[in-house]
This record gives C-alpha cells, structure tokens and sequence, in this order.
C-alpha cells in the first residue's frame, strides 16, 4: 500500500530530534530536503532488511545480519554483542488490545495509552494512530 503524507505526517518528519543522528536525518528527512504533504515517503532499506529476514529469519540473530546490525550500533555507541543477540530468545505473545474513541476536535495525532499486564510484570504501550492511514505505530516498554 502506498499513501501520500498527510500534513500532519509531513510534520511529525521535520521532528528536529530525527536530526541528531546522521541515518535518521538521511532517512526521515532526506538531509535536509524535508517531506511535504502529498509526497511518497518510502523506505526501501527497510523493505531489503525485511525481505532478508524473511528470506532468514535465522541471520539476524547468528548471521551476517547480526554483524552488521552489531558494527552499525556500535560506531553509535551501544553495548549490544554478538552473544547478546545469538543468546536471544524470541517469546510469542498474544496482541493487546484496547478500545478507544476519538472526536473530530482531537488532535490529528492521536496517542492512545494501553495497559495491559501478563504474569510475569506489567507492560505499558502507547500506540501512535496516523489519522487517514492505516499507519500504528506501537511503543512497547517492559
């Protein structure tokens, strides 16, 4: 599926902070050339990391993946190794979900604060809703 920016979107991508690091400014705001309403943001080196995790899942825990995305995030300073994300394990659990309603007053982003608590600790997730897409962004703190 492919949406133009709304002007909200469009906004929300001018975000200064999206400017402090070199990768989210070339990605988000294309070095400075910013999006505007009605332009096509599309991420094609998310959908080639995507597609190789699709084509191996099993990389980018063990593989060449995994260097990659350890080298990367170290030139920005983090502490994840090779060990950490080999010693990983994935844990499936059941979405979340929460009902909410909005009014035409409300601000065209729309936060939408959920609990939800499993048996080992409580989770906290803020949804992002894109108003005039299908777009949900979900922030999940454990």
């Amino acid at each position: 599926m492919v949406s133009k920016l709304t002007a909200e979107e469009a906004r929300e991508l001018s975000d200064p902070d999206l400017a402090r690091f070199p990768d989210s400014k070339r990605i988000f705001q294309r070095d400075g050339q910013l999006y505007k309403e009605g332009e096509i943001f599309r991420q094609p080196e998310l959908a080639r990391t995507l597609q190789r995790i699709a084509a191996n899942p099993d990389s980018f825990y063990h593989g060449k993946m995994a260097h990659e995305l350890v080298s990367d995030l170290k030139k920005g300073g983090a502490l994840i190794t090779l060990e950490d994300l080999a010693a990983y394990t994935v844990v499936e659990r059941a979405p979340s979900s929460a009902a909410f309603t909005t009014t035409p007053s409300s601000a065209p982003r729309r936060h939408l604060q959920a609990e939800s608590y499993s048996s080992a600790h409580s989770i906290s997730s803020r949804a992002t809703i894109w108003p005039n897409s299908a777009t949900v962004a979900l922030h999940q703190c454990t």
